[in-house]
């Protein structure tokens, strides 16, 4: 297994693994008028975030909303798709490379989806930029 396929797998597993932990979704934004001092996040059994910062919540609608996109159940269902690509992408296999030519991968690192899928996570801790060399 590559450098590549090995860092992403770790890092979705990561990310799955952090989600299964979490308060189960979907996680919503209570009415904002309800209180005077920031939003409040909320589950169907809990509260993921209380209103304001003195009790754990947030200020900013684009903050809460964006946490409330990315609840747990997304999070989760996202990464068992992307574990399911990359168990498609392991060893030499043939791939489709951007300009639609059907390409015959020896290495991970030369599989343009491997790339894709780490480019999306370029920001994280491990993260190469040599990989998305040509």
């Amino acid at each position: 297994m590559s450098d590549l396929l090995s860092w992403l797998k770790a890092t979705i597993e990561g990310d799955k693994a952090a989600a299964e932990a979490a308060t189960p979704g979907p996680w919503t934004v209570d009415d904002p008028s309800e209180f005077e001092s920031g939003l409040e996040i909320e589950a169907p059994d809990a509260t993921v975030a209380g209103h304001g910062h003195y009790c754990g919540g947030v200020w900013k609608q684009a903050d809460a909303d964006h946490m409330c996109r990315h609840d747990p159940q997304d999070t989760i269902a996202r990464c068992d798709a992307e574990l399911f690509i990359l168990s498609c992408h392991e060893g030499p296999h043939e791939c489709v490379s951007p300009d639609d030519n059907c390409l015959w991968i020896e290495c991970e690192d030369d599989c343009p989806t491997l790339k894709a899928l780490a480019r999306g996570r370029r920001h994280r801790s491990g993260f190469n930029p040599a990989w998305l060399e040509s």
